[in-house]
């Protein structure tokens, strides 16, 4: 099942998706692996033995590093995908790998990095919670924000970087 309980445009997202679009490429990969190992850690409390989508956050951290190529990448994400599918009697699990599929997919086109956010939210609005939903929300929205702004001025400048993501920060043009 892939209904959303958030929309894109919602306002409670108008920041997190403003600080999102002035990112390098680069900085919301690293804030999206980031966000799908805790969401992993989330995932795996409902189904320890399925390995997909821990698969697919390995195989992202591989391909944003150079070391694997897309091909390869992308059937881990759509193994995260079937993981939603084989999950969909359990939607908060379904949303879960559908959000970490999202956030490695970050690292071919930038805009998944919303797709991780909406399926996450909707992930932890089917959890069972005391809150009312807007509260969840807004504290969901506020753990993202809060991790792509310590993304924002973090980065390992040693690290070696798959050169597509580099094009479009100063580390590339330094490197030129």
């Amino acid at each position: 099942m892939r209904q959303l309980l958030i929309r894109p445009d919602a306002n409670e997202l108008v920041e997190l998706n403003h600080l999102m679009n002035q990112q390098y490429h680069i900085k919301l990969v690293l804030w999206a692996l980031d966000c799908a190992k805790e969401l992993l850690l989330h995932f795996e409390s409902y189904d320890p033995l399925d390995f997909r989508p821990r698969i697919a956050i390995e195989k992202g951290y591989e391909w944003s590093r150079g070391i694997i190529k897309m091909s390869e990448a992308k059937k881990a994400i759509l193994a995260s995908h079937q993981a939603a599918t084989d999950h969909k009697d359990n939607l908060v699990v379904c949303a879960l790998a559908r959000a970490i599929g999202q956030a490695v997919s970050t690292i071919h086109v930038r805009t998944h990095a919303q797709g991780m956010v909406i399926y996450g939210i909707t992930a932890f609005l089917r959890t069972p919670h005391q809150e009312s939903d807007a509260d969840i929300i807004q504290l969901k929205c506020d753990w993202f924000y809060q991790k792509l702004l310590y993304w924002q001025n973090h980065i390992n400048e040693d690290q070696i970087w798959a050169p597509f993501l580099l094009k479009d920060t100063p580390l590339y043009r330094r490197n030129q």
